[in-house]
């Protein structure tokens, strides 16, 4: 049934006008031709009569009241566009056609509905026959019945097909004939490589044989359904000893292939990199239009169509691009893909808002970490700050660990409050990202009366062993101000003054300073510093061994490095100059084909490209002098 729903389809989108041409080359001359505009209306107990060879071609829909009724005389035509609507009577005479481009709707509380239908005639129903009534009754009904049912459901058996099954390749509407004659689907368009189920309606036969347009077998089963994947027209020979004439012929199939259309290219027509929220301009070359798809090839969503578009994904997405027929619907078998690669927004974790006295120019908002490689920073002040002299910081570069806000005038004469503003980081891999707004304060109270601490550190990123300096700088801590200075939020055991120096930190400590002012009448006090996080990278590593020894003079020494891998190993051999050598995959050999000595192998450093480390290992190989043969004197 879903291929017949198929086939209507195709037949509801063809030009009626098309179809009366095609009636009029099956005989009928049209003597008078009239077309009515809009729904036409049959009063009750009237008629509507349509003269012999006459056209009458109605552009919305025919209702006939009850008792009203529809007579069409021979050779005459009726096409309606739209609807049919009868609660009494349509009659067709000898070689009269009736076209129904809509439905036939018999209505509920009709009476019986009769159908007179000469032998000859056709009616043609491209919609659905909806019987609200009792069953239609039915005049000649042996030419219109479909296989087993006893009404006149006309709307399932309307079809393109070859009328007179004389390959003539001229198709037309027609109802179908005796039932032991059908096939479904009569008219099929396929893309290439793809195929139809042609079915024999005819469904007790006792064999089955498909045939081309010229009689050739093709293949032949007891099922009546074959499939077929090549253009032509087909017919089946129906073998059933019941029927008049066996084998029965049946009416004609015709299946049309249409070329795939082909897809060349695809592109990024911006770079194919956007932020989250942005969008990419994608295009495609093809012999046809496109559709797009997110996912895959063959079983992605559709997410746009034309030769260019433009996406907004969220994550990295891949496009493909599929060339189609927009009048076929065919695609093509392949597909160019297109990838759009998206940078998400950087983040940023900020610390503590920064509480500073009138008279100071800077105030510093602390960060504890930070996503997506932000390297500038911009904030936007609201209008109560902007009024106060608050300019907005645009593109800023971010320094390690805090972000510095100006002051107006050096926070002379400021009014002291909250003042707010809105944060974005930036980051500039390969686009410009920007993060989300961060809501952000600067609290400025009266001078003299808040203490703070702000430290620093010669280096973030150091090896270990390696000794750092960190210093504190203090805010209204009087004349004595009292450090404690913490790691990872615990004291430093004699860690007190404004300086810390140590060579023993691991990675990833964190380091802070809390200062006890000593000034009378201060907030805020003791103060805990800004946070930094140390990064402290491993020593490399590098032994020597020697794999064989001692050996006789002459004898080949070899000696074995291991160690970091990708490590530089310096060295020297009984004292000369210094060599190196790269410990690829951790290992690496040193070979002395020839060894006339003792072979002293001393280490000297080693360096991983981020450490370095002096050395003092040394292996030795002795070398035995070969025994003395004495002097061989000739006879």
């Amino acid at each position: 049934m879903a291929q017949v729903n198929q086939m209507f389809a195709k037949v509801r989108g063809m030009s009626l006008l098309v179809l009366f041409f095609l009636i009029l080359s099956l005989g009928s001359t049209a003597q008078t031709k009239t077309v009515v505009e809009g729904d036409v209306l049959v009063a009750t107990n009237q008629a509507k009569i349509i003269a012999e060879n006459d056209t009458l071609i109605i552009t919305g829909t025919l209702e006939l009241k009850q008792g009203a009724t529809l007579t069409i005389e021979t050779n005459a035509v009726c096409i309606i566009y739209g609807d049919l609507i009868v609660k009494n009577s349509v009659n067709l005479s000898v070689g009269a056609h009736l076209i129904v481009g809509g439905n036939v709707e018999a209505p509920s509380a009709s009476n019986k509905v009769n159908l007179y239908v000469d032998p000859s005639a056709a009616f043609y129903i491209l919609g659905t026959v909806s019987d609200n009534s009792t069953d239609f009754i039915c005049d000649n009904t042996s030419n219109y019945d479909p296989p087993g049912d006893n009404s006149c459901n006309y709307g399932d058996i309307i079809s393109l097909e070859d009328n007179e099954n004389d390959s003539t390749g001229i198709y037309d509407l027609f109802v179908l004939g005796d039932a032991e004659k059908g096939v479904t689907p009569v008219y099929s368009e396929l893309c290439s490589g793809s195929s139809v189920i042609l079915s024999a309606v005819y469904e007790s036969a006792d064999s089955y044989e498909l045939c081309d347009s010229t009689g050739t077998p093709i293949s032949e089963n007891t099922t009546g359904s074959f499939e077929v994947s090549e253009p032509g027209e087909y017919f089946v020979k129906i073998y059933d000893s019941e029927l008049d004439q066996n084998p029965t012929i049946s009416h004609r199939a015709k299946v049309v292939m249409n070329s795939l259309p082909a897809i060349y290219s695809a592109w990024n027509n911006d770079g194919g990199v956007i932020c989250v929220g942005g969008a990419a301009s994608i295009g495609a070359s093809a012999s046809d239009d496109v559709n797009w798809y997110a996912g895959s090839c063959s079983s992605g969503i559709m997410v746009g169509t034309g030769n260019t578009l433009s996406v907004s994904p969220d994550t990295t997405t891949v496009y493909y691009a599929r060339a189609i027929n927009s009048t076929t619907g065919c695609e093509s078998d392949e597909c160019e893909s297109v990838t759009v690669t998206v940078i998400q927004p950087p983040t940023i974790s900020l610390g503590t808002m920064p509480v500073i006295e009138t008279e100071v120019g800077a105030a510093y908002i602390p960060y504890v970490s930070t996503t997506g490689n932000p390297t500038n920073y911009s904030i936007d002040f609201d209008a109560v700050s902007e009024a106060a002299g608050f300019d907005d910081h645009n593109n800023y570069k971010l320094s390690p660990d805090s972000l510095a806000i100006n002051i107006p005038d050096g926070g002379w004469g400021i009014t002291p409050g909250i003042y707010h503003g809105i944060l974005t980081v930036k980051t500039y891999n390969l686009v410009e990202c920007e993060s989300v707004g961060y809501p952000i304060t600067v609290t400025i109270v009266e001078a003299t009366s808040v203490a703070g601490v702000i430290i620093a550190v010669s280096d973030t990123a150091i090896c270990e062993g390696e000794e750092v300096v960190f210093t504190a700088t203090p805010t209204n801590g009087g004349a004595t101000p009292v450090y404690q200075w913490q790691i990872d939020g615990v004291d430093i055991t004699g860690a007190n003054s404004a300086a810390y120096i140590s060579s023993l930190l691991t990675d990833g400590q964190a380091i802070t300073c809390v200062m006890t002012s000593n000034l009378s009448g201060v907030t805020n006090s003791p103060a805990t510093s800004n946070e930094i996080t140390m990064t402290v990278n491993p020593l490399p590593t590098a032994t020597i061994s020697s794999t064989n020894g001692p050996v006789c003079e002459g004898d080949e020494v070899i000696f074995t490095f291991s160690g970091t891998i990708g490590a530089m190993v310096t060295y020297t051999i009984n004292d000369g100059v210094n060599e190196t050598v790269e410990l690829t995959g951790g290992t690496a050999q040193k070979n002395i084909a020839i060894a006339n000595e003792d072979q002293i192998l001393k280490l000297i450093s080693v360096d991983d490209g981020i450490c370095s480390k002096n050395l003092t290992e040394t292996t030795t190989v002795v070398v035995n002098p070969l025994p003395n043969t004495g002097d061989i004197i000739p006879d």
